[in-house]
């Protein structure tokens, strides 16, 4: 087996599904072949179709495409202090404002209000 002992990438591996798409041969020939060279290290036969139909709609680039999702945490501390500014605008009272004696959360199919009560 050719490919034991070898770290092929997806990039290339990905080459070659380019490469063989625009010669006009299948996806299943295209895996038999990488699975020939590449061996356990050959990506997965639905990688290999998924790929060698998106080059041949047209795909030019070998690289994954960006990842939608949660993003990236960042904590500085100047971001805290944004948020804390920002949740104090939200409960409507300014910093110095007194501290809340009881809060309750009211659920609504509309909303959600926070009821607040203060003792002044």
């Amino acid at each position: 087996d050719f490919g034991r002992g070898r770290n092929f990438n997806m990039e290339e591996q990905r080459a070659v599904i380019k490469f063989n798409a625009k010669l006009g041969k299948s996806a299943s020939e295209t895996f038999r072949s990488m699975q020939q060279v590449y061996g356990s290290q050959c990506l997965g036969r639905t990688a290999v179709f998924e790929w060698h139909k998106r080059f041949l709609e047209g795909r030019e680039t070998l690289q994954d495409d960006k990842k939608s999702g949660r993003p990236i945490l960042v904590r500085t501390p100047e971001m805290i202090e944004k948020v804390r500014d920002f949740i104090w605008v939200a409960e409507w009272k300014s910093k110095n404002s007194p501290q809340a004696k009881k809060v309750r959360k009211v659920p609504s199919k509309i909303k959600t209000m926070l009821i607040t009560f203060f003792e002044f």
